[in-house]
């Protein structure tokens, strides 16, 4: 992602993959606070993060149903 933040990177991966779940990663304190990150399909974990928390987060998007492609 040269040249690109993570909420640039994000929404390019959106607009060629709308249903792909994101996971966020950040060395960031505050990365859970952060609104721009409060998307659909979208979940952030912060760093350091042990195997287990990571599987639960992906366990979290298997619970979630994609975002509905028509906007309502």
């Amino acid at each position: 992602m040269p040249g690109m933040n993570g909420i640039q990177t994000m929404e390019q991966i959106r607009d060629m993959h709308f249903d792909l779940p994101i996971l966020i990663s950040s060395g960031q304190p505050d990365i859970e606070q952060w609104v721009s990150f409060q998307r659909p399909n979208v979940a952030v974990i912060a760093k350091p993060f042990t195997l287990e928390e990571i599987l639960a987060k992906l366990r979290e998007f298997a619970l979630i149903p994609p975002p509905d492609k028509t906007g309502s």
